[in-house]
């Protein structure tokens, strides 16, 4: 499995750097693919040698910071045997650079985390999370921080239903009509 990682040095970036971390740990033979993204007013008015630092330099930060993460994520200190790789991708729309990266690489996931912007900024700015789960080509998860708290329980919530066991259990296609006063309804669905 290859799973591409969206990171930009801040809490968020530390967010979905985690969340891939967490999931690749349980996959053999995972790939995990950091990328970041420079923008284009980072790179303007430097000369080829000044850009090729620029690269070199971000490369070198964003190994570090794969491994400080990783290191306070695995608490019990066992390594890591995924294959990191990193990517370092000049451009203006950092969505479109991750969406490249995941099909240049056949990722089978991209993962992100969003930042907490005002509805101005949102407007003015837009989201990467939002324009990737609008038009990524392969499935995106949002990393977030567990907030339940602010949540108010359910005072009375329904219990749990055991799931159908497709292996024991065969499905069947029923229909039927129901009347409800003068319209007939139209009900199917697996059984």
């Amino acid at each position: 499995m290859r799973i591409v990682v969206g990171v930009d040095f801040g809490d968020s970036g530390v967010r979905a750097m985690r969340e891939g971390l967490r999931l690749s740990k349980s996959m053999p033979a995972c790939e995990l693919h950091l990328v970041t993204v420079i923008e284009p007013s980072e790179a303007e008015g430097k000369g080829l040698a000044a850009l090729s630092d620029l690269l070199e330099e971000t490369r070198q930060r964003l190994e570090a910071h794969a491994a400080t993460v990783a290191s306070q994520v695995d608490s019990e200190g066992h390594g890591w045997d995924q294959q990191l790789v990193d990517h370092v991708r000049f451009g203006d729309d950092p969505a479109e650079s991750l969406s490249q990266v995941a099909a240049d690489n056949g990722a089978d996931l991209l993962i992100v985390d969003t930042r907490p912007r005002s509805k101005v900024e949102r407007v003015v700015l837009g989201s990467v999370a939002e324009a990737l789960v609008a038009s990524a080509p392969v499935p995106v998860l949002v990393a977030r921080d567990v907030t339940t708290d602010a949540w108010e329980k359910t005072p009375k919530p329904e219990p749990g239903t055991p799931g159908l066991d497709l292996k024991k259990k065969r499905l069947t296609w029923t229909e039927s009509r129901v009347t409800f006063g003068r319209r007939n309804t139209h009900v199917s669905g697996l059984i």
